[in-house]
């Protein structure tokens, strides 16, 4: 997220799984109070609706 104090650590991989590919993505804030800050924002709402518009997209290629 843009204009934060703070620095994050953001960690995204691609695997094959089973014939599909499977994203996981790990975001690491440097306090509790931050993550608890950004959760509040509905930030991780926003990213499920993003992975589920790239899923829909890529299923229609």
């Amino acid at each position: 997220m843009q204009g934060l104090p703070t620095e994050t650590l953001n960690d995204l991989n691609l695997y094959e799984e089973d014939g599909a590919t499977l994203v996981t993505l790990l975001v690491e804030y440097p306090d509790k109070e931050t993550r608890d800050m950004i959760l509040a924002t509905g930030m991780a709402d926003g990213m499920e609706a993003s992975f589920a518009r790239l899923e829909r997209e890529l299923l229609t290629v």
